[in-house]
């Protein structure tokens, strides 16, 4: 039977301890959600990290190409003349 059967201090009892364990369980709960908030928000700080890096090495590779293309054409005008 549920608690609307019951009647008096047990009821009461029974009561408070089923809100005490269900505010422990919220309080638990929301210490997990915090700590995965904060280790997503970390691997979010990482791969924004990871995307700088990315770019900045393809400026560098990109910026290498140019050089040995010019490089390559004065190779070439120097032995072609």
């Amino acid at each position: 039977m549920g608690l609307v059967s019951k009647t008096g201090p047990m009821a009461m009892s029974d009561l408070y301890n089923r809100m005490c364990n269900e505010r422990e369980t919220r309080v638990d709960i929301e210490e997990v959600i915090a700590s995965e908030r904060t280790a997503r928000d970390a691997l979010i700080k990482d791969l924004e990290h990871g995307k700088k890096r990315a770019k900045i090495v393809v400026d560098l590779v990109e910026e290498a190409e140019e050089e040995l293309e010019a490089f390559q054409v004065l190779i070439a005008y120097i032995f072609c003349r």
